[in-house]
């Protein structure tokens, strides 16, 4: 069964709802963050959650690994903008899938 067909790194029913649960988890972390200054210590403590976040579905093994980085240029702190870069290895994948999301 596939989604959006052959060499997609969607191509499994397993990997797209790993990667959609991944996408709304981080979204829902960073909800707590809405309001606060968009400063490095912010972003860090952001960064901490996520991390624990995506800890947490490796231990529940959903992932076998992730890289995570959450940036943001001078004009995105101004604008209140954060990039969130996740590059993510689903339990049931071999390719790895990377995600971008702008948090505002």
């Amino acid at each position: 069964m596939t989604t959006a067909g052959e060499g997609s790194p969607f191509s499994s029913i397993p990997t797209r709802r790993i990667v959609d649960y991944a996408k709304y988890g981080v979204r829902s972390a960073a909800n707590s963050y809405l309001g606060r200054l968009n400063n490095s210590r912010v972003r860090g403590a952001l960064k901490a959650t996520l991390d624990a976040f995506l800890t947490r579905m490796v231990e529940d093994e959903a992932l076998t690994g992730y890289q995570l980085e959450v940036t943001a240029t001078r004009a995105q702190e101004i604008a209140g903008e954060v990039n969130v870069a996740m590059t993510l290895l689903p339990t049931f994948s071999i390719e790895y899938v990377r995600v971008t999301m702008i948090l505002k």
